[in-house]
């Protein structure tokens, strides 16, 4: 009989779609990552076409070449092409800054690379209903909207020709854990997972213990439910959204074409000039936002609510002052129309 975590994982991706595809997983050498690996090797009809891609960001010194030696030998074990790349914060002489989110982009810019280079289709990571809990807890505690209580989604476009896919968010740790234990496969533990001062560490160590002590062990499951009913509403919002974007493009004047430019201004018109529910408005500059790669993590309720003003305020053929936002962007208003710039 088979563990529950491949169960989960053939149900969440069926096997018929990439068993006979050229797909990489990227690996920490933690549980999450090396269940996923384990898992899809004993699934596949072609271990060959499987390859491993990890991403050493050398923030932990020894214990950083320790994981990144870890993966290579899993991966010479298990028989797996193995691909490797260092940051440039390896250098002695660097003086790069270190930043999470920074971080998560050298990592998939990697990533893309290295799936380029080895023809995959799919890139696949090993998320899981656990991280998918503590990433809601997450960014609802700091004053996220309905996107960011929809939590990652299992699939979604990471380039023009990849797919990324998170095909363990069905599992929880102690799944994972329990499969490991099982194959008495060793994994990787980050010894900074450990310090609470981390926000994620202290929902992970703290906070959801806590909770799950006070509302029973079901509690991911319900806080997984409510992320999937937020998924629902933020996809009707985002048709909704792309719809907005084509009523505005209808109302642009020649001197106002930088609106649908994606590579500079965020511009629309006020409530007055085009009567949209701030909810839409507001998908559609999360989308134009990230379309043109600016930083959403350090946006807040209180930046948002910023933008709501000016949008629902009365327009003006009088520039208004300028209103900075994180990541040096500038939020301005002038004769009717709304414009965020970098």
């Amino acid at each position: 009989m088979r563990h529950p975590v491949e169960m989960s994982l053939i149900g969440q991706w069926p096997v018929d779609i990439w068993g006979n595809t050229r797909v990489l997983v990227a690996v920490s050498g933690g549980a999450d990552s090396v269940a996923l690996l384990r898992g899809m090797l004993r699934l596949t009809p072609n271990p060959k076409l499987i390859e491993v891609a990890h991403f050493d960001h050398c923030w932990r010194a020894e214990e950083s070449d320790g994981d990144a030696q870890f993966v290579a030998e899993l991966c010479a074990t298990l028989d797996v092409r193995f691909t490797l790349e260092r940051a440039d914060a390896c250098s002695p002489a660097s003086s790069v800054k270190r930043s999470e989110q920074a971080a998560r982009q050298l990592r998939y810019d990697f990533l893309i690379k290295a799936a380029y280079r080895a023809g995959a289709r799919y890139v696949v990571c090993g998320h899981t209903a656990s991280d998918r809990a503590e990433t809601l807890l997450h960014n609802l505690f700091r004053g996220t909207g309905l996107r960011g209580a929809a939590g990652p989604a299992k699939n979604r476009n990471l380039d023009e020709e990849l797919v990324l896919v998170r095909p363990l968010l069905a599992c929880t740790r102690p799944m994972i854990e329990d499969y490991l234990r099982q194959l008495e496969q060793p994994y990787r533990t980050d010894s900074s997972n450990a310090d609470a001062s981390y926000r994620r560490n202290y929902l992970r160590n703290v906070l959801l213990p806590a909770v799950r002590e006070a509302y029973g062990e079901h509690v991911e499951s319900r806080l997984i439910s409510f992320s999937e009913l937020a998924a629902e509403a933020n996809a009707v919002l985002k048709h909704y959204a792309q719809q907005y974007w084509c009523q505005v493009e209808s109302q642009l004047k020649p001197n106002h074409a930088n609106v649908i430019d994606r590579n500079s201004a965020i511009t629309f018109p006020h409530f007055d000039l085009l009567p949209t529910p701030w909810p839409v408005v507001h998908q559609a500059i999360q989308s134009a936002w990230q379309e043109r790669r600016w930083a959403l993590g350090d946006m807040t309720l209180g930046h948002w609510n910023q933008i709501r003003q000016v949008y629902e305020s009365q327009p003006s053929e009088i520039a208004s002052p300028a209103i900075t936002l994180p990541g040096q962007l500038r939020l301005d208003s002038v004769a009717g129309w709304v414009q965020i710039t970098s």
